[in-house]
């Protein structure tokens, strides 16, 4: 046929070949967009109308011929439409929540978000035989492949430990309803019901998707579509323990970027877990609560030796075997006194805080609770509190409590503060975390009884608490407040340094 030729008049349809191989839509491991089922364009007519295609593809193919109704003879020049998950033509909805069905395929991106155009032109040669026009989709989502791996802490390779979604933070819009094509100035526009925040769920076999040592695209590749722009971004990866039923989140941040259309950037996403090695102690012993009896030791019996589950118990723990045991608790101190040994003692270099400067940490430290993912004793743990330095809380003082009045070391009182935001919005971000030191939910000894560990961190102070009894000061929190109050010497609670 002559190559200039002005498509047929006489029918009331036109066919639109897509051509291979970078055209929709969904992403094959290369980067590579594919059709898939469903897949619908949409194209004005001679009369300015919107018609959609009347066929689709039935399964995923990188070419496609669609039939559209209508008029189209009055030029060589048609835009076509593809917007993906969307009400109607020209409108996309990039959504903020995004399911994906398997490990390494990006099939759900059209039902996420991505959509896009381009111009058709009239067939020639050859091809005019066949179709009308010819077309090649440019996309105007911007896509983030993540494939998370973690080098640092093979406790997070294991088989039962799994990443069960993805959350996406952002400091402006990346998902929103009703977003217009606008091919004028080559962008999406608009939009209502706009969010900062996306979510990947896994929704396939299984209990999620594993996290290998290095990073391994078929394991475990997650893609989620983003509207194109400058954005900053905070990533929460949630990961599940299934043996332990424990779930927590490593947070990665990514500075400033301009994320483009058309475009899948691979994020890097190696997630650092830090292992943690608690030593508890009853309030001012000379050894620890477990001494010769902790969880690594050769020849480990449960049941006898040290716990690391929640409601586990083990028989030799202090005081059990009689008097002269010294993982004991001080009694020698009486309602009014600091503590002697080690990190007890005010005089030694590193010690833990008194009285009246926990009371400082606890009213003034702007405390945050972090379900930050973290390991300890063999097993996966989530969840801690932030708390700001001393150097960066105004007034700050050893000699009184947070009141400016009391001596806590002198008079009985306790100081708790509910205001603390366990809010995934308001968690600190890195540029803020040197301001502040971190303390991991430990849990509590209590007798033979392990408690709390994940939910709630128990750290003693150097006080005695004046209100008698064989008690002294300690600092408690969980998801939902902190406090230093007074509590039996017994317990098995942490004992360090601050910061």
């Amino acid at each position: 046929g002559d190559s200039g030729k002005t498509p047929k008049t006489d029918k009331n349809f036109a066919t639109f070949s897509s051509v291979a191989p970078d055209t929709r839509t969904t992403m094959s491991p290369t980067g590579v967009f594919k059709w898939e089922a469903g897949d619908r364009i949409f194209v004005k007519d001679d009369k300015g109308e919107w018609q959609l295609s009347e066929n689709t593809p039935t399964s995923e193919t990188a070419t496609f011929d669609f039939i559209v109704p209508g008029k189209f003879s009055a030029s060589k020049n048609y835009t076509v439409y593809y917007a993906g998950n969307s009400a109607g033509p020209g409108k996309v909805h990039i959504e903020k929540t995004q399911f994906q069905r398997a490990p390494n395929n990006a099939n759900h991106v059209g039902q996420a978000g991505d959509c896009g155009w381009g111009v058709a032109t009239a067939a020639t040669g050859a091809a005019a035989d066949r179709v009308d026009f010819i077309f090649k989709i440019d996309h105007k989502a911007a896509f983030l492949k993540f494939t998370p791996y973690c080098g640092n802490n093979k406790l997070l390779n294991g088989d039962k430990v799994k990443l069960t979604n993805i959350e996406i933070f952002s400091d402006n819009d990346i998902a929103g309803n009703y977003f217009t094509l606008d091919p004028a100035n080559d962008q999406i526009t608009g939009g209502i019901a706009k969010d900062t925040l996306i979510n990947l769920l896994f929704t396939g076999e299984g209990d999620g998707f594993p996290i290998p040592a290095v990073a391994t695209s078929e394991a475990n590749a997650c893609y989620v579509v983003i509207l194109p722009g400058t954005h900053t971004l905070r990533v929460r990866f949630r990961i599940k323990d299934l043996e332990t039923v424990t779930t927590g989140y490593v947070t990665k941040e990514y500075p400033a970027f301009n994320y483009a259309a058309n475009t899948v950037y691979n994020m890097p996403s190696e997630l650092t877990v830090k292992d943690y090695s608690p030593i508890y102690y009853m309030w001012d012993a000379k050894r620890p609560y477990w001494f010769r009896h902790e969880w690594n030791k050769e020849g480990y019996v449960y049941g006898i030796d040290q716990p690391t589950h929640s409601g586990g118990h083990g028989d030799e723990y202090p005081g059990a075997s009689g008097s002269g045991d010294n993982r004991y608790y001080n009694t020698d101190i009486g309602d009014v006194g600091e503590g002697t040994h080690g990190t007890f003692n005010p005089a030694s270099p590193q010690h833990v805080p008194n009285a009246n400067e926990m009371s400082w940490y606890v009213m003034y430290g702007d405390p945050h609770w972090d379900e930050e993912l973290w390991t300890a004793m063999g097993h996966i743990h989530s969840g801690g509190v932030w708390i700001k330095k001393k150097a960066n809380i105004s007034g700050f003082r050893s000699d009184l409590a947070a009141d400016n009045e009391t001596d806590m070391r002198t008079t009985n009182k306790s100081f708790s503060n509910t205001e603390v935001p366990n809010d995934r919005y308001k968690h600190l971000f890195l540029s803020e975390k040197p301001n502040y030191f971190y303390l991991p939910a430990f849990g509590q000894y209590d007798g033979e009884w392990f408690h709390h560990i994940s939910g709630s961190g128990y750290y003693w102070t150097s006080s005695a608490c004046p209100w008698g009894g064989e008690t002294a000061y300690y600092l408690n929190f969980g998801g939902g407040g902190i406090a230093v109050e007074s509590g039996s010497r017994a317990r098995g609670n942490l004992a360090i340094p601050f910061e």
